[in-house]
C-alpha cells in the first residue's frame, strides 16, 4: 500500500512538516522530505496520525481517507497495530529564519482589526502621556525644591532677625545689670555727683531767659540738650543729674529745667533715657501737666550735636511715691528696645517730707 499527501479542500494548500509514526519506531519522530510520498507495505489495515500546526489534514489509505485535526502541542496516536515497513525515508534539513521585531510588529498590525488598532494607538498615546506626566512631576518637584530652598533662606533670614532681637534683649538685660549696679551704689550711699542738691531742688521758680536754651550746651555732643513736648507746650534744657547723699536721684534747682540721670543710657542707645523734673500744685512747673499725656503722644529729645530723636508714649501710670520701682523705670517698657522715661511728682503735698504723695511715670518708645 502507498500513502500520499493530498490537498486540503478548505485551505487549498499542501500540507507541510508531516512526520509519519509506525509501531516499530515506538514514538520516535523522523522527518521526511515534504515533496516525496511515503510508501508503506502491509497487508493489514492501519491508521496513523500526523502532526502539523493548526491545520486539518487528510490521510489517504487504500481503504479510506481519515481527516484529523492537529494543534501546537505534539500528540501521537496509533489506533490499529500494524506492521509497517518504511522504505528509505529521505531526511529533511530545515532552516529556520527568525523575523525581526519590526517585521513582527508590522505583521501584527496587519492582522489587527480596526478596533484593535485603535486600542493599540490609545495604549501608545497613554504611554506617551505617562512619560509626559513623569517629566511634569519631575519639573514640579524641582519647582517645589526651589520654593523650599527659598523658604529656608527666608527662614534663616527671619531666624537672623530673631537672633538679632535676642541679642538686643540681652544687651538690654546687660544694661539693666549696669543700672542695678548704679542702684546698688545708691543703696550703699555713694554720691555719683559729689554734690548734694536736695535742699535746694525746685526752690528756684524764676522763669528762664529766652536765650537760656540756645546758650546751653551739654558737656558732650552725644548727651541730651533739649526736651520738646508739643502737646504740653514744653521746651526745656536738659541738665545732668547724679545722686544725693540719701541715695535719691537729683532734680533740677529751677522748676523749669529738666534733668537727665547720668546713670541711665545716652539718647539713641539701647535701654532707657531717664528724665526727671518738677511739678507743683498750681501746675506752673515744667511737668505740672505731665499726667495729661496718653498713649500715642510724641516727645522729642535733642542731643548736643543737634540730632533730634522722636519718642512715642506707650504707657503711663501714677503710683505712690514709696512704691516706685526704680529698676523698672531704668529699663524700656515691655518689649521696647530704646526708650525715654519721665518721672515727676503729683498728688497731695506732704509738708513734713517737703514733697508730693504720688509720682507720674511716662514710658515711651523711640520711633
Amino acid at each position: 500500500m502507498t500513502a500520499s499527501l493530498v490537498t486540503n479542500q478548505k485551505t487549498n494548500k499542501k500540507m507541510q512538516d508531516i512526520t509519519p509514526i509506525n509501531r516499530r519506531s515506538r514514538g520516535q519522530i523522523k522527518p521526511v522530505d515534504r515533496q516525496q510520498p511515503i510508501h508503506l507495505h502491509s497487508d493489514r489495515d492501519y491508521r496513523t496520525t500526523y502532526i502539523e500546526r493548526s491545520r486539518i489534514i487528510n490521510i489517504q489509505t487504500p481503504q479510506s481517507v481519515y481527516p484529523t485535526v492537529v494543534t501546537e502541542q505534539v500528540s501521537i496516536t496509533v489506533e490499529t497495530p500494524v506492521e509497517v515497513e518504511q522504505v528509505a525515508p529521505v531526511e529533511l534539513q530545515q532552516s529556520v529564519v527568525m523575523p525581526t521585531p519590526s517585521e513582527i510588529q508590522a505583521a501584527m498590525m496587519r492582522e489587527l482589526s480596526a478596533e484593535q488598532k485603535v486600542h493599540a494607538m490609545s495604549a501608545a498615546l497613554e504611554k506617551v502621556r505617562r512619560e509626559l506626566d513623569r517629566e511634569q512631576r519631575k519639573k514640579s518637584f524641582l519647582k517645589r525644591l526651589s520654593l523650599s530652598l527659598t523658604a529656608i533662606v527666608l527662614l534663616l533670614s527671619t531666624g537672623y532677625v530673631g537672633i538679632n532681637t535676642w541679642l538686643t534683649n540681652n544687651q538690654v538685660k546687660a544694661q539693666s545689670v549696669t543700672e542695678s549696679a548704679a542702684l546698688a551704689s545708691v543703696a550703699s550711699g555713694a554720691d555719683t555727683s559729689n554734690t548734694d542738691t536736695k535742699s535746694v531742688e525746685g526752690t528756684d521758680k524764676t522763669p528762664l531767659p529766652k536765650n537760656a536754651i540756645a546758650n546751653y550746651q551739654p558737656p558732650s555732643p552725644d548727651l541730651p540738650k533739649t526736651l520738646y513736648i508739643s502737646k504740653l507746650k514744653v521746651t526745656a534744657r536738659v541738665l545732668q543729674m547724679g545722686l544725693n547723699k540719701d541715695n535719691t536721684i537729683q532734680a533740677p534747682i529751677n522748676i523749669f529745667d529738666a534733668g537727665w540721670y547720668k546713670g541711665s543710657v545716652k539718647p539713641g542707645q539701647i535701654g532707657a533715657v531717664l528724665i526727671d523734673g518738677h511739678s507743683s500744685a498750681d501746675h506752673q512747673a515744667l511737668f505740672g501737666k505731665l499726667d495729661k499725656l496718653v498713649v500715642g503722644d510724641q516727645i522729642q529729645l535733642a542731643k548736643g550735636d543737634g540730632t533730634r530723636l522722636t519718642y512715642k508714649v506707650v504707657h503711663t501710670e501714677i503710683v505712690d511715691k514709696d512704691k516706685i520701682n526704680m529698676h523698672a523705670l531704668l529699663l524700656p517698657y515691655g518689649k521696647v528696645v530704646r526708650a525715654l522715661n519721665i518721672i515727676t511728682c503729683a498728688g497731695d503735698w506732704i509738708p513734713s517730707q517737703n514733697t508730693l504723695s504720688k509720682r507720674v511715670l511716662v514710658y515711651t518708645e523711640q520711633i
